[in-house]
């Protein structure tokens, strides 16, 4: 067994007990768009996959989000833009403040603007 097998085993072992009494939800989509839109602005050109994947555990909120031309000039050219969401969440009280980071990540952009992030 390799080494990261065995880290990972180990690593789960850790994390069960800790789960026991934690609600966990996973969940994930697959979405086909004839069009990237961004808050109602057309962001491309031709028909895209966004999948996206989540999950509550610890009491935070993790989404993963991605953008992906089917095809772009050359042909299919894989994700074009991921997005990474941790929020905590929310007691139930008429006024909270919840805290959050997001991050924007374009695979494809130049170096100095391959990503940004918003707290």
């Amino acid at each position: 067994m390799s080494k990261a097998a065995l880290w990972t085993v180990a690593f789960l072992a850790l994390l069960v007990p800790a789960l026991a009494d934690e609600d966990v939800y996973l969940g994930a989509s697959l979405d086909w768009n004839s069009r990237y839109l961004w808050r109602g602005m057309p962001a491309g050109e031709g028909a895209v996959l966004q999948p996206s994947f989540w999950t509550h555990i610890f009491g935070t909120n993790l989404m993963i989000w991605a953008n992906a031309p089917l095809v772009d000039g050359s042909g299919p050219n894989g994700f074009d833009e991921v997005n990474i969401f941790l929020q905590g969440t929310s007691p139930r009280r008429p006024l909270v403040v919840v805290p959050g980071l997001n991050v924007y990540t374009y695979p494809r952009a130049p170096d100095a603007e391959r990503w940004t992030a918003e707290v």
